[in-house]
């Protein structure tokens, strides 16, 4: 089974700002990465997933993908998924339904809520 979530284990040290010839401590985080096209599969991966998984509570960060580069610069690969799509009381994070007024929806506002939890 192909698994939208990937996991990846890194070290960090706990400072960024070492000081010369001091040892300092090296955490280890828990990173997941989340594809954007997740919301394409027959079965529609949504941030949600990572909370009803319990992978969320697990996670101390998460990469987002996906973006794209046109004319030199970075933009969104799929608005769509990224900005547009609408979120129900179903598959929200919140269990709150998106407000179609609203220009911050998709799964930048489901990260967004995510990260308030």
């Amino acid at each position: 089974m192909l698994y939208a979530l990937t996991l990846l284990l890194l070290a960090v040290p706990a400072s960024s700002f070492a000081r010369p010839g001091r040892l300092h401590t090296v955490r280890r985080l828990l990173v997941g990465y989340f594809p954007s096209w997740g919301i394409s599969y027959p079965k529609p991966y949504y941030v949600k997933s990572l909370v009803t998984s319990g992978s969320a509570a697990r996670l101390d960060q998460i990469n987002y993908s996906q973006a794209a580069v046109q004319g030199g610069r970075c933009s969104l690969a799929n608005p769509d998924a990224d900005l547009n799509t609408v979120y129900t009381v179903r598959n929200s994070v919140s269990g709150r339904r998106d407000s179609l007024l609203s220009p911050f929806r998709g799964h930048f506002h489901q990260l967004q809520e995510l990260k308030r939890r």
